[in-house]
């Protein structure tokens, strides 16, 4: 199997999403041809899998950087639920107070599960 095969198989195993960025290092300095020609062979996997290429010379590694913004988008839409979360809690704590005729101030006479309060302050 011919250079450009491999290097296909290999981004394709790494499954880039949109927005990653893959950085390929090469073990050695290229030369300027080289580089272009490494440069546009992963551009053009880049722009069909919707992913962004960098091309460095030395230290034999590719890796994958995931797209941080939607990490970000996703734990802020998590924050959102669980801040409703709270919300929806609190007005049912609330409620249930509301609807037992306590007062928040006074001290409660029985535990939640039903159990009287013995003691005090």
């Amino acid at each position: 199997m011919n250079e450009h095969g491999t290097c296909s198989q290999q981004i394709e195993k790494l499954s880039p999403k949109t927005g990653d960025l893959l950085v390929v290092s090469i073990p050695h300095l290229m030369t300027k041809e080289q580089r272009e020609r490494m440069s546009s062979a992963l551009q053009a996997h880049a722009e069909r899998m919707g992913f962004k290429a960098l091309v460095l010379d030395g230290g034999a590694t590719a890796q994958l950087q995931p797209d941080l913004g939607e990490m970000l988008a996703e734990q802020r839409k998590q924050t959102a639920l669980l801040e409703q979360i709270a919300t929806q809690n609190l007005a049912l704590i609330e409620a249930l107070a509301d609807d037992q005729g306590l007062d928040p101030e006074q001290q409660p006479m029985a535990y939640l599960s039903g159990a009287p309060v013995h003691g005090g302050r």
